[in-house]
C-alpha cells in the first residue's frame, strides 16, 4: 500500500476510532495516527495543536524507542510515555502484524486519569491493528 492510499484508508477507518476515543478520555486535546516515518495519516485533535509537528515527533520517538528496545535486547517497543506538569502525551505501536508500522500519539491535560487513558489508547490500537490486518489480508 503506498502512502497515499494508506492515508485514505486512514481516514476511512481509523479516523473515526481515534473520533471516539475524544468521547471516551476526558481531558483527550487530540489523538493522531502517524506513520513510523512521521507523517500525519489521521488525527481528531485541537485546532492548536500541531498536527503535523506531533507526527513528525511520534515517529522519532518511536524510531528512538525502537532503537534503544533494540540495544537493550527487548522484543520491540510498545508504549512511550511523556508526563509533564500540564498533561501527559502517550504514543503506541498500532500492532498490525508487521504489514505497516503505524503509531498513535495522544495528547491529555493533567486532568485525565492516567489508568483509564492507557486502556482507551490500547483498546484504539487494537481496533485500529485489527482494521489494517483486514484492508492488508483483503488487498
Amino acid at each position: 500500500m503506498n502512502a497515499e492510499s494508506l492515508r485514505q484508508w486512514a481516514l476511512r477507518h481509523a479516523l473515526p476510532h481515534l473520533s471516539q476515543m475524544r468521547n471516551d478520555v476526558p481531558g483527550l486535546r487530540g489523538a493522531v495516527l502517524a506513520s513510523d516515518d512521521g507523517f500525519a495519516l489521521a488525527a481528531a485533535i485541537d485546532d492548536t495543536a500541531p498536527t503535523a509537528k506531533l507526527a513528525a515527533m511520534a515517529g522519532a520517538m518511536y524510531g528512538l524507542c525502537a532503537a534503544t528496545a533494540r540495544e537493550a535486547g527487548l522484543d520491540g517497543c510498545r508504549d512511550i510515555i511523556v508526563d509533564g506538569d500540564s498533561g501527559k502525551v502517550v504514543v503506541m505501536s498500532i500492532p498490525d502484524g508487521g504489514v505497516h508500522h503505524l503509531v498513535l500519539l495522544v495528547l491529555v491535560d493533567a486532568q485525565s486519569a492516567f489508568g483509564h487513558l492507557l486502556l482507551q489508547c490500547r483498546k484504539c490500537c487494537v481496533a485500529i491493528g485489527e482494521e489494517l490486518g483486514r484492508y492488508a489480508r483483503a488487498a
